[in-house]
């Protein structure tokens, strides 16, 4: 063999060896990008997973806070109730004192009409 056909063989080979290498470079950056891909769908689907879940706790604690709210409500009125029946019997029970009262001065005043009338 010439020099020069040695010379060519080393050039193509070099040819050869770089595409080779820009080959492998762009499968190595391909798979790269995959696993990179396949890791951001990952966390991706993990955050939606966990807004998912923050929604649900949301929804959770606002039934919670209405059923609070409507409990609160009812015992408030509840509270007004009772107030509203003590005072009806606070009322009636000065009606009954007053009435007995009245009744008693009444009684009274009858006995000593009647026993001044007689001698």
């Amino acid at each position: 063999m010439s020099a020069e056909g040695g010379h060519a063989e080393d050039i193509y080979e070099g040819a050869s060896q770089e595409r080779a290498f820009d080959f492998f470079a762009e499968m190595v950056a391909a798979n790269a990008k995959r696993t990179y891909d396949a890791y951001q769908d990952l966390d991706l689907a993990r955050a939606r997973s966990e807004l998912a879940h923050a929604e649900r706790l949301n929804v959770l604690a606002e039934n919670d806070i209405i059923q609070l709210q409507t409990h609160q409500a009812d015992l408030n009125a509840q509270k007004i109730r009772t107030i509203e029946v003590a005072v009806e019997n606070q009322w009636e029970s000065s009606a009954e004192v007053s009435g007995e009262a009245v009744i008693a001065a009444l009684a009274a005043a009858v006995a000593k009409t009647l026993n001044a009338d007689t001698p």
